[in-house]
């Protein structure tokens, strides 16, 4: 799946990039995909210890940023779906037992790799 969401997110971004650029822009690609999995996948994982509104902020985060990076609402919102669909999935998923502190790093840790990820895309599509 990820390999698909790879290859759509270097297709609605080609246009940011020249035939030098290709390298980097798999780079910065690769790390914003993998930045936004993993924050929504440490909000739903710590759901049930921050609330189910504060994992729909997340969400809504994660999926703003992928709206923004691929410039299609109808896109981002197949990708959520998709990687919800497979932490349902997923047993580690079910009922984890993490303390709220714990979970309260996680997500800040990773929404900092989030936010540096998308900054460098859009630090990218301005510069073109």
């Amino acid at each position: 799946m990820r390999r698909l969401i790879f290859a759509t997110f270097m297709c609605m971004i080609s246009g940011i990039a020249t035939a030098g650029d290709d390298q980097k822009l798999a780079e910065l690609t690769t790390a914003f995909t993998n930045a936004s999995y993993a924050s929504l996948s440490a909000a739903y994982f710590c759901r049930n210890g921050i609330g189910v509104e504060s994992y729909l902020k997340v969400r809504k985060a994660v999926e703003a940023g992928l709206v923004n990076v691929t410039e299609n609402a109808d896109l981002a919102r197949q990708i959520m779906d998709e990687w919800e669909k497979k932490m349902a999935r997923d047993p580690l998923y079910k009922n984890p037992k993490v303390t709220v502190d714990k979970c309260s790093d996680l997500l800040m840790e990773r929404y900092h790799k989030l936010d540096a990820a998308f900054d460098a895309i859009a630090n990218r599509k301005n510069t073109r």
